[in-house]
Order: C-alpha cells, then structure tokens, then sequence
C-alpha cells in the first residue's frame, strides 16, 4: 500500500485528504482508522471516493453518498 486518499464532494465543495502513514506504507494490510474534518463542508448531498494505491498505482475505488 502507498496512500489512501478519501475525497468529499459536492455541488459546492471538494475536499480531499491524502494519508501516508509510515505504518501503512509498503504493507500488504492496515487498519485505517481516521477521522474527517468536514466542518466546513455545506449541508447537504455529497459523495465520497475512497482511493486505496499499492506502491504500483493500482488503485481501488470505493463511492458512497452522505446527506449532511
């Protein structure tokens, strides 16, 4: 594993956060664990792309949508 990118979007807003723990870099597995600031993110509909990518730049995608 290389990062784990996790990116909230929305009409108004887009916001991603890039995580590069040296507890995850180069391991096979990892426990992630981590809590987002959207704060400042408006009320509403918005989705999130969750981006996991192994030291080759394969990535896997996985998409959900939030109500705020």
């Amino acid at each position: 594993m290389a990062k784990v990118v996790v990116e909230s979007q929305s009409s108004a807003w887009t916001k991603a956060f890039d995580f590069t723990d040296a507890e995850m870099v180069g391991k096979g597995s990892f426990s992630f664990n981590k809590e987002i600031d959207m704060s400042n993110a408006p009320k509403g509909h918005c989705h999130v792309n969750i981006s996991v990518i192994d030291m080759g730049g394969k990535q896997a995608v996985y998409l959900f949508d939030l109500d705020r």
